[in-house]
């Protein structure tokens, strides 16, 4: 078993990344070309600390899609990175999904596993024509009690092992 939650996994180690998702459509687009590829177009610049726009040029980059993103998916702006000298693209896509039959409960609970806070979730309310509103209210799982905690033990720690080395020091 891991000690810790930080155990399960090993540390994520990844080259130099470019996240375009920033970027407006004057800088990037994606396009699809056929059911198995798309376009990339990205305008990036041709040397260091460019100052006018014909510093830039844009780059085309040809993006094999997986075999599970269905061909009537959008195609979302990805994120660049360099690995072992080949360029690896990160493709998020938007999949509409079919409306919410009303039967049973019209209230429900959406939880995501978030990047800055540990679990967020809001609650869904369906109406009368299927469509799924929210009230805009996050919930957060909060671990202020547990982090307050992990912080006083690595003190506690720091301060012993502190008064180890001094007692070794005087032995």
């Amino acid at each position: 078993m891991p000690k810790g939650l930080c155990a399960l996994e090993p540390e994520v180690k990844f080259g130099p990344s470019l996240a375009l998702a920033a970027a407006d459509s004057q800088m990037v687009t994606i396009a699809r070309t056929s059911p198995p590829q798309a376009l990339l177009r990205v305008r990036l610049p041709q040397k260091a600390r460019p100052t006018t726009m014909s510093m830039w040029t844009w780059v085309v980059i040809p993006v094999a899609i997986p075999n599970h993103v269905p061909p009537d998916t959008k195609l979302k702006t990805p994120s660049l990175r360099l690995v072992d000298n080949r360029v690896l693209v990160d493709l998020p896509w938007i999949q509409a999904s079919p409306p919410a039959r009303r039967s049973g409960h019209p209230i429900g609970l959406g939880f995501d596993w978030g990047v800055n806070t540990f679990i967020t979730a809001a609650i869904g309310y369906l109406d009368d024509r299927g469509d799924v509103h929210s009230d805009g209210k996050p919930f957060a799982f909060r671990v202020d009690g547990a982090s307050a905690k992990v912080h006083r033990l690595r003190r506690q720690r720091e301060v012993l092992a502190a008064k180890i080395a001094q007692l070794k020091k005087l032995a």
